[in-house]
Formats: C-alpha cells, structure tokens, sequence
C-alpha cells in the first residue's frame, strides 16, 4: 500500500513569519540584533533548538538553552497567528484520504507546536500519525520517526513517500529507505535540493496528486 508522509514547516505551512517574530522577540530579551525571514528560512530544518542557536550572535554569549526557553515562550503566544497553508495543500492532503492513501506527518517541530499546528490547520484529517522532536525519538535525518509512522500507516518503507523541502528531510528518507518528493515552495532553493539528491520536485501541490496517478499505475 502507498502511503505518504509531509514534513510540516515549509512544506504544509508557511510557518516563518511566527518563527521570525518569536525569534526577534528572543533577541529583544538579550538586547542583541534581529534577524530577517530570509535568515530564519536558511536556520530551519534541524529543530527549534538549532534555529536558536544559529539566531544568537556568537560573540554574545547567550546560553542557547536558556534562549530556547525565551523563544518557546515567544514562539507559544504567537505560533498561530500568521501561519497559513500554502495554497492548494489542503486539496491535495484530503484528496489523499478521500481516496484511501494514509497519511502522516512527521517534523523536527517540537511536538506540542507541532500538534497545535495540525489540530488547527487540518482539524478533519485523519492522520495516522504526528511526530515531532521528542525525547523518544531522534530528529531528522534519523529515519526513526519516518519508520515509526509508516508503521502506523501500515505501510512499508519502500511504498511510501516523504514530501518535504530541506536536505534534511533528503537524508532521512535516504536513511528511511523512502522516496523522497521535493516541493519549490519551501525553504530551501531547488538547487540544493538537486544537490541534495532530490530527483523529483513539485512545483505545486496539484503536481502532487499528478504524481500519486502515475505511482499507482506503475504499482
């Protein structure tokens, strides 16, 4: 059975206009420079806490744990107010269900945003599963959490694929043993995703199910 896995942040959502706010209110704490959306677009892809980390002037000296404390506290009063579905995504996932395609979602998102998030944005669809970073389980590119939800998809790693937007996810599909689908509208250039191995590569969400017709056929 096919079964198909979305990365979150900048595949499904928009999420950098919250991520920049709570990181430049994390900033105005310690008194140090902000950053723009395009330099929070380039830290993401590895978690929050390396977002963070990357956010900070090194020659501050600001303790990162202690930073993300301040930013997930930022980030928490603020993570829904100008995140948005990237037009034609939320077609495309209930088109997936409506025809019997299980779905998951899988995230370096830590997992109380991350299920904020989808409860909000896709409050009818039945995903079958949504992980985020926990303690439980290693983030991407670590192919644990993508195993774990083609698990619950009841599908098989070579039969499902991850649709996402970073080298990151790349890598953990390559290590999930997975197809991995790249999308253009995310955060990272087309570029690096072809550097990155990435042989497919959407342009839009419709590409998608485009795709989905011809990967049954060859089934």
């Amino acid at each position: 059975m096919l079964g198909v896995i979305f990365d979150l942040d900048g595949t499904l959502l928009n999420t950098v206009p919250d991520l920049t706010t709570a990181a430049n209110a994390m900033l105005a704490h310690y008194g140090v420079r902000r950053v723009s959306e395009r330099q929070v677009m380039d830290y993401l892809g590895h978690g929050l806490s390396v977002l963070v980390k990357k956010a900070l002037p090194p020659e501050a000296q600001i303790d990162p744990i202690e930073a993300l404390e301040v930013f997930n506290h930022a980030y928490a009063q603020v993570y829904r107010d100008q995140t948005q579905l990237y037009d034609g995504i939320g077609e495309l996932v209930n088109t997936l269900v409506s025809r019997g395609i299980p779905v998951a979602v899988v995230s370096n998102k830590a997992q109380i945003f991350l299920d904020g998030l989808v409860a909000l944005h896709f409050p009818d669809v039945p995903f079958k599963a949504v992980i985020g970073e926990r303690t439980d389980l290693p983030r991407k590119p670590d192919p644990m959490g993508l195993l774990s939800a083609a698990q619950a998809m009841n599908t098989d790693p070579k039969s499902t694929i991850l649709v996402g937007d970073t080298e990151v996810d790349a890598q953990a599909a390559a290590n999930a043993g997975m197809r991995m689908v790249g999308v253009a509208w995310g955060f990272r250039p087309a570029f690096a995703l072809r550097e990155a191995g990435v042989k497919t590569l959407l342009t839009s969400p419709q590409e998608m199910l485009e795709l989905i017709n011809d990967y049954a056929i060859m089934e």
